[in-house]
């Protein structure tokens, strides 16, 4: 069921303006991988294949789909592409919230669709051309068309694209599982039915895509580029493993602080205020484990102490949604959505840290709040809405700062025919793609950081008002 439909409405039409507004920003974050690959269709060239590997973990899946469209569209602009593909995220999202709220019979309010497309990783991936947020919205959605378990012909579509969120992005996985857990809970009386054929569609179709993978290109997940970067790492698993929670939690602000029950409140206090400077002191956020350019304001430290804290929120919610209490004592649940968050943090924390990876399981998370917590309006509600707009609001505006220096020099580079004898530094994931000749020797190189009696050849700024200042430098060597 679905209230305040008028204002879902309102909310879903500016929301995705300002979406459309930001297509036309300069790539930033390697989305030119992504699009640059539609080059392949223009004369068939496989080294573009090679560049794409030489830059990428992912499959091949999401340019190749760019790509295509763009070749059949007749369009150069494949970067609009890939950013159409993502913002196509949003309707398959909402659908799937859809389908589980008249199975599990909460109600979508206007509320808790702000709350749910707020959210920083939700908003942010919607605008750029990955295959982060589309592959996490195609895989939700066909979960919940199949939540049902009921054997029926258009149901084929559903477990297609499921594995179609696989091959986009490998970590989809999960959504498989998430399903057979279901199933097993549902039907443990009759195992083996109908519906157990469109279950095995599933894994056979992921497989035999990989299989073609390792026989076009002689690998199956990642190229060899990766395997160190994305080889085994149990040494930090402890500590991998306490900052995806605490990430997971902070990026779900505010429905995780919905956990915390106010009675004895100052003993809770002084107990989180302990487990801050713990984490302060001794948690490590490696690798990508940050919140991008709200790291530089909350400090690194700061953010450690944070995220120890709501790692702390999520076990105590995890444990709430597994042990229902009963006669004074507590009964295990068994409770596949939770089943699947857990083995899905404790699978990525054998890996390289990379907090974006938690786009996959974010609506599950929201799905097993809607279904266990009612959502009531309060005025604090108002304030937490406000800090969510103001978080994504600095995301977008880093975000476009970036592209806007990142274009400066990219054309400043190009027309004074010393794009390749440029090392790009700061801008690298940004605009490698103009470099044409990557074995050409560089003559200058870009930082961030020079004094003032330093000599540069040419100086790059964009601000904000004067509030936010960007700075980068071009230097000879």
């Amino acid at each position: 069921m679905i209230s305040n439909k008028y204002n879902i409405y309102i909310f879903f039409f500016i929301y995705l303006v300002l979406h459309i507004y930001l297509i036309d920003n300069f790539p930033i974050n390697f989305e030119f991988t992504f699009s640059e690959f539609s080059k392949f269709f223009n004369n068939y060239d496989y080294s573009v294949i090679d560049e794409y590997f030489l830059s990428q973990a992912n499959t091949i899946v999401f340019p190749f789909l760019a790509g295509l469209i763009s070749n059949i569209l007749d369009t150069d602009n494949s970067l609009y592409i890939t950013r159409f593909l993502s913002l196509l995220s949003y309707p398959f999202l909402f659908l799937g919230i859809l389908n589980f709220s008249k199975y599990y019979k909460f109600k979508i309010h206007l509320f808790l669709i702000v709350l749910f497309f707020l959210n920083p990783l939700i908003w942010v991936f919607g605008y750029r051309g990955t295959p982060d947020l589309i592959s996490a919205s195609i895989g939700f959605y066909g979960l919940s068309c199949l939540w049902t378990l009921e054997f029926k012909k258009r149901n084929f579509i559903y477990s297609i694209l499921i594995s179609l969120s696989i091959v986009l992005k490998p970590h989809c996985f999960i959504f498989g599982l998430l399903l057979f857990l279901h199933y097993l809970k549902e039907k443990k009386k009759n195992l083996f039915n109908k519906f157990l054929f469109l279950l095995s569609i599933i894994p056979l179709l992921v497989i035999l895509f990989f299989l073609i993978n390792y026989k076009l290109f002689g690998f199956f997940l990642y190229s060899n580029n990766y395997q160190d970067a994305l080889s085994f790492n149990f040494s930090d698993f402890f500590n991998n493993f306490l900052s995806y929670l605490g990430l997971l939690y902070l990026f779900l602000f505010p429905i995780s602080l919905f956990f915390i029950s106010y009675k004895k409140i100052y003993t809770k206090i002084t107990i989180y205020f302990i487990i801050y400077i713990l984490g302060y002191f001794f948690l490590k956020l490696n690798s990508e484990m940050n919140l991008g350019s709200l790291t530089y304001l909350l400090g690194e430290k700061n953010l450690s102490g944070l995220v120890l804290c709501f790692a702390l929120l999520g076990l105590f919610n995890l444990k709430n949604l597994i042990l229902h209490k009963k006669n004074n004592s507590y009964q295990l649940i068994y409770n596949p959505l939770v089943i699947t968050i857990i083995i899905y943090i404790l699978i990525l924390s054998f890996f390289r840290p990379v907090q974006r990876y938690l786009i996959v399981i974010i609506p599950i998370v929201y799905l097993a709040f809607f279904i266990n917590y009612e959502l009531k309006f309060k005025k604090r509600l108002i304030v937490h809405i406000i800090i969510l707009v103001f978080i994504n609001y600095i995301l977008t505006l880093n975000s476009s700062l970036n592209a806007k220096i990142s274009s400066k020099i990219a054309d400043y580079l190009i027309r004074n025919n010393i794009n390749n004898e440029t090392q790009l530094g700061p801008i690298n994931a940004h605009a490698n793609f103009i470099i044409k000749n990557k074995n050409k020797e560089k003559i200058y190189y870009l930082t961030s950081e020079i004094d003032e009696t330093s000599k540069y050849e040419q100086k790059f700024h964009v601000s904000f008002f004067n509030i936010i200042n960007k700075n980068l430098y071009l230097v000879k060597y």
